[in-house]
C-alpha cells in the first residue's frame, strides 16, 4: 500500500489526524500503526470485558457451596433439645423416697420386755414357816415381832443399836423356789428405812455362817416420798456374800441350792419401825 498526497478522509483518521492536513508516506504508516493498536486496544477489552462477566458466576457459585453446609448446622443443633433429658434426672432423684426413711427408722423403738414373775409367797399359808431372828443371839436389845393377817405379813419392832442392831424374819425355801430367776421382788408398804433381803444356800464347802446380801431399793420412781404399796427388786446376780455381818470373799450364790430367803434391818439406826408385805415374787 503506497501513500499519496491525497485528502482522503476515513472515519478512523477523523479521530486521529486533522481533515485540512494531507498524509504522506509516514503518516500513512503512522496511521496504520495507530489503527493496530486501537484494534489491539479494543480487542483486549472485550476480553477482560468476557473475563469480568465470568467472575460472578463463579463467586456465585462459591456462595451457594459455602452455604450449603450451614443448612446441616441447624439440624445439628436440634441434638442440644435432646439435652431436655438431664432435666428429668433431678425428678428421677425424689427426694421425698430418702426421706421416708427416717421417718421408718424412727418406728421401731426400743421396747423393754415386763419381766415374767411368780408368787414365792403371798402369805395365805399362815405364820408356820416364817420365823424371826433378835439381836440377842449377839447380846443385842432389839425387839420385833411379825404377823399375817388378810395376806399381809407385817413386820415391826425396835432397833436397839447398843449390842447387835439388827431384825430379820426369814423362811425355809425350795431350790425351785428361785430356779431359772434373776431377780426377786418385794412388794411392800415401807417405812423408807434401809431393809436388805438376804439368802444362803447348800453349796458343798460353803460355812453355815455364809448368807448373801442386797439392799431392797423401795423408793417409787414416781414418787419421792415413797408412799402406798411399791416393788422393790434385788438382782441375784449383786448379792454380796456375809459372814456375821462382814463381808467375805466366796462362791457366788446358786439359786439352784438355795435354803433359806428372808429380810433383816440393821441400818445402824435406833428407832422404830413397820414393814407389810403383800408379796415376794421370783422374776425372769
Amino acid at each position: 500500500m503506497s501513500c499519496k498526497k491525497t485528502t482522503q478522509k476515513t472515519a478512523l483518521s477523523a479521530t486521529i489526524w486533522p481533515l485540512d492536513r494531507p498524509f504522506s508516506r509516514c503518516g500513512c504508516e503512522a496511521g496504520v500503526v495507530v489503527g493496530r493498536v486501537v484494534l489491539i486496544a479494543v480487542v483486549f477489552l472485550a476480553a477482560c470485558g468476557s473475563n469480568t462477566t465470568r467472575s460472578p458466576s463463579s463467586e456465585q457459585a462459591a456462595v451457594i457451596e459455602t452455604s450449603t453446609p450451614t443448612q446441616p448446622t441447624p439440624s445439628v443443633t436440634a441434638t442440644p433439645e435432646a439435652t431436655a433429658t438431664p432435666a428429668q434426672d433431678p425428678t428421677a432423684t425424689s427426694t421425698p423416697v430418702p426421706a421416708a426413711e427416717p421417718e421408718s427408722t424412727a418406728e421401731p423403738e426400743p421396747i423393754v420386755a415386763e419381766a415374767k414373775c411368780r408368787v414365792i409367797d403371798d402369805f395365805t399359808g399362815g405364820p408356820g414357816q416364817w420365823q424371826v431372828v433378835l439381836d440377842g443371839v449377839m447380846g443385842g436389845l432389839s425387839s420385833g415381832q411379825a404377823t399375817i393377817n388378810e395376806g399381809v405379813l407385817t413386820l415391826t419392832g425396835t432397833i436397839n443399836t447398843n449390842g447387835g442392831g439388827f431384825v430379820q424374819i426369814r423362811r425355809p425355801i425350795e431350790p425351785a423356789d428361785l430356779g431359772g430367776a434373776t431377780s426377786i421382788g418385794f412388794v411392800a408398804d415401807t417405812d423408807g428405812r434401809g431393809y436388805e433381803a438376804f439368802f444362803t444356800d447348800a453349796l458343798p464347802g460353803r460355812a453355815r455362817s455364809v448368807s448373801h446380801f442386797a439392799t431392797i431399793d423401795f423408793r417409787d420412781p414416781d414418787d419421792d416420798s415413797s408412799a402406798g404399796v411399791v416393788t422393790g427388786s434385788v438382782a441375784l446376780a449383786d448379792l454380796e456374800a456375809r459372814s456375821f455381818g462382814t463381808p467375805i470373799l466366796t462362791d457366788a450364790f446358786r439359786p439352784d441350792l438355795s435354803l433359806v430367803m428372808g429380810v433383816i434391818l440393821s441400818d445402824g439406826i435406833d428407832g422404830d419401825f413397820e414393814l407389810r408385805l403383800d408379796r415376794i415374787e421370783a422374776c425372769v
